[in-house]
């Protein structure tokens, strides 16, 4: 895979996931009661996890408890939303094209290649097999080549199989 492709293959899935984070945490939000919040300057809210630890509860008796934190929300202003490129929208089921627009190199399978040598000197008058990969099968021709020296050999094999019936 192409590392442009995957590359922007990462992007979409992590931008896929913040929209469905911000969505899920506007529903979570959504449910529950607004009478405690109070508005502060700049119109952030603070948002409380749980209750504030006591005393007792500030020193936890377990290690495990020690290293898990509290998770809470963050809240951001719509201008640092907007100075950090955060956009939300709806999510819909959408028909996906097959088609994938790359550059790279592609390769043969060097395992199907066949190497052809003619072991005389001459050149090639027609040729059959005409364009960059072409599938040639076993026993097709692939070109017609003229050799002067196969013509004289020619030559002095029939005029020797003639003086030989004579």
């Amino acid at each position: 895979m192409n590392k442009y492709v995957l590359r922007t293959s990462l992007v979409w899935v992590f931008v896929l996931a913040a929209v469905v984070g911000i969505w899920e945490y506007r529903q979570h939000r959504a449910k529950q009661p607004r009478a405690m919040e109070m508005p502060m300057s700049g119109g952030v809210q603070p948002v409380a996890a749980g209750p504030s630890p006591t005393a007792k509860e500030a020193v936890p008796s377990m290690p495990e408890q020690q290293m898990q934190a509290p998770l809470v929300p963050v809240q951001l202003t719509p201008e640092r939303m907007q100075s950090i490129g955060v956009r939300t929208g709806s999510v819909e089921y959408k028909q996906l094209s097959d088609d994938i627009r790359a550059t790279g190199t592609v390769d043969i399978n060097e395992r199907l290649l066949s190497y052809v040598q003619v072991r005389f000197p001459g050149y090639i008058r027609k040729v059959f097999a005409n364009a960059t990969y072409q599938y040639v099968h076993k026993g097709e021709p692939l070109f017609t080549i003229y050799s002067p020296d196969l013509v004289a050999t020619q030559q002095e094999y029939l005029l020797a199989r003639q003086n030989q019936n004579h």
